[in-house]
């Protein structure tokens, strides 16, 4: 079994593909500020799709860093 098992995708074509999959719930959104200019960015976004929990981090503004996943994946079967 491969339940809370993590897994990291640090992919941009994969990410992208998991973002416009459109089965995926919004859970929570974390902000930072840049250190240069102040402005806000979105540094962590977490989804939820069944009992799987996905993370995005940035590592700029709209600079994706890595998808984290974890979660139990025999639910999906």
């Amino acid at each position: 079994m491969y339940d809370n098992l993590p897994f990291n995708v640090k992919d941009s074509s994969t990410i992208n593909a998991f973002l416009m999959s459109g089965l995926l719930k919004q859970i929570s959104e974390t902000v930072d500020y840049c250190k240069e200019t102040g402005e806000q960015f979105t540094n962590k976004i977490t989804y939820k799709y069944y009992n799987l929990n996905f993370t995005l981090t940035y590592s700029r503004k709209n600079t994706y860093n890595e998808l984290y996943c974890k979660g139990s994946f025999h639910y999906l079967m």
